[in-house]
């Protein structure tokens, strides 16, 4: 087995601390994708309220997501 750079992992010392977080790291970059974090510009807006839903028992809330901040952009509905 080998790090990054090339050189052998020899001890398992230098798996601990060296290739296994290199391993986890190139896991959760190619398998898992980490989100990259909320767009500066998105903004929620709440398009529907009830207070009768389930009987009365919830309420449900429908919103707008606004990818760039506009109306025009993309936008998701939920």
């Amino acid at each position: 087995m080998k790090l990054l750079s090339g050189k052998p992992v020899k001890t398992a010392r230098q798996w601990k601390q060296k290739r296994r977080p290199e391993f986890l790291r190139l896991f959760q970059d190619h398998v898992t994708a980490r989100p990259r974090g909320r767009p500066s510009k998105m903004v929620f807006r709440r398009v529907e309220s009830s207070q009768k839903a389930l009987g009365g028992k919830a309420i449900r809330k429908q919103v707008r997501v606004l990818f760039d901040g506009t109306d025009k952009g993309p936008r998701w509905t939920c």
